[in-house]
C-alpha cells in the first residue's frame, strides 16, 4: 500500500486512461490489465491522490448525471431524425439535424482537458459514441 507522502511513478509516458477507469456513480477504479489482475499504478494513483474521497465522487457523480442527460437527448433526436427522413419536411429534417449537431457539440464541451473530469466524460462519451455507431 502506499504511503501518502509517495507518489505512484506514472512515468512521462504513461496515460492514466491506462491505468483509471471510471464509474456513472463517480468512482475511480484501477483499471483491469487482464481478469485476475488491476493497474498497480491505478491503485497506487486512487490512494496517494485520494482520488474517491466524497465531495469527489459527488461532483463526477454531477457531470456524469449531465453528460448522460445529454447522451439521452442525442438517442432521442437520433431517432427523431430517422422517423423523420420517410415522413417529414426538409426544414423539420433540418432542424433535428441542427440540434443533434448543438447536442454533440454540447457533450464535446465536457471532453475539453479545462473541464472538471474531462479523463472520466471522455471514457463515458467514447462508449457512448460506439454504442450509438454500432
Amino acid at each position: 500500500s502506499a504511503s501518502p507522502s509517495r507518489r505512484p511513478d506514472l512515468g512521462s509516458h504513461d496515460d492514466p486512461q491506462e491505468h483509471l477507469e471510471f464509474t456513472t456513480d463517480g468512482l475511480v477504479l484501477p483499471r483491469k490489465q487482464s481478469a485476475a489482475r488491476v493497474s498497480r499504478k491505478g491503485a497506487e494513483s486512487i490512494e496517494v491522490y485520494a482520488l474517491n474521497r466524497s465531495e469527489l465522487v459527488w461532483d463526477r457523480c454531477e457531470v456524469a448525471r449531465q453528460i448522460q442527460q445529454r447522451t439521452i437527448a442525442i438517442r432521442k433526436l437520433s431517432a427523431l431524425l430517422d422517423q423523420s427522413k420517410s415522413n417529414s419536411t426538409d426544414a423539420t429534417r433540418l432542424t433535428l439535424e441542427d440540434l443533434l449537431s448543438h447536442e454533440m457539440a454540447e457533450l464535446r464541451r465536457f471532453q475539453e482537458p479545462t473541464q472538471p473530469f474531462s479523463m472520466m466524460a471522455t471514457q463515458m462519451i467514447d462508449e457512448f459514441i460506439r454504442d450509438l455507431t454500432s
